[in-house]
């Protein structure tokens, strides 16, 4: 959409209209369909493309594939750089290269900020904890955001890689002086939302943490930050704006 391609789009995801997660909430009430991740659902539309996410289920992407249509398959980014692939795949797929091309000029730019925030400043160590008890290590895309924004990965040295569980012993040994946090969880198949508060927040220990005594326990937009597109580069910006002490309304 961002593309300029409305009138091209015929359905959406139902989480287009959920405020906490969508950066097309006003502009996606011109789109007149909603699907969940339903083979039937998508069949009765008749699209010429699917942009499906790796994480669908794979049975669902096959009765569309038995039913002859074409399926964008985006894949789940882990760098910047896959963000940038994957809007060229859109751009490539609907013959708006230029137009993505402008999108990731604008997903540079705001890098660009987050790391003039960061330039000359102290790195603070930081650790990301979500609501599913996970924190975010080496190889991941917030490991990436972080680096540009100018802090230190606690999940990094405690050597996790990926998208792995941390316990509360690691965190207390650890003691970051910032913690970031996400409370948006969604069902993968577009079932159901959640918007919860990490269970191990509400645990006394946590008061022992110099991050929560100074409260600078900050939560993660998750339009941002959950999103694979250029609006992901406005989480580094936040967490800039955190940890330089020159934060600024995250809306």
């Amino acid at each position: 959409m961002d593309m300029g391609l409305e009138d091209r789009v015929i359905a959406l995801s139902l989480f287009a209209d959920d405020e906490r997660i969508s950066n097309v909430l006003h502009r996606g009430q011109e789109i007149p369909n909603r699907v969940r991740a339903d083979a039937e659902q998508i069949l009765v539309l008749q699209p010429d493309l699917v942009i499906a996410s790796a994480f669908n289920r794979p049975e669902t992407l096959a009765l569309l594939t038995y039913g002859d249509i074409p399926i964008a398959r985006l894949m789940p980014p882990s760098t910047l750089q896959d963000v940038r692939s994957s809007i060229r795949q859109i751009g490539s797929l609907m013959g708006t290269e230029s137009r993505a091309e402008t999108l990731i000029e604008r997903l540079n730019a705001t890098l660009a900020s987050a790391r003039s925030l960061a330039e000359g400043r102290s790195a603070p160590r930081v650790l990301f904890y979500s609501a599913s008890g996970y924190t975010a290590g080496t190889g991941t895309l917030f490991d990436e955001l972080l680096t540009i924004a100018g802090g230190e990965n606690v999940a990094s040295e405690l050597s996790l890689n990926g998208h792995a569980p941390i316990s509360m012993e690691q965190i207390l040994s650890a003691d970051p002086d910032v913690i970031f946090t996400l409370h948006y969880e969604a069902d993968a198949e577009g079932r159901e939302m959640l918007d919860q508060q990490p269970s191990s927040l509400h645990e006394s220990a946590w008061e022992k943490l110099r991050a929560v005594a100074a409260s600078r326990v900050y939560p993660l937009n998750p339009r941002h930050y959950l999103s694979t597109t250029h609006y992901v580069a406005d989480s580094a910006l936040a967490i800039a704006r955190h940890l330089h002490g020159e934060h600024q309304q995250d809306d």
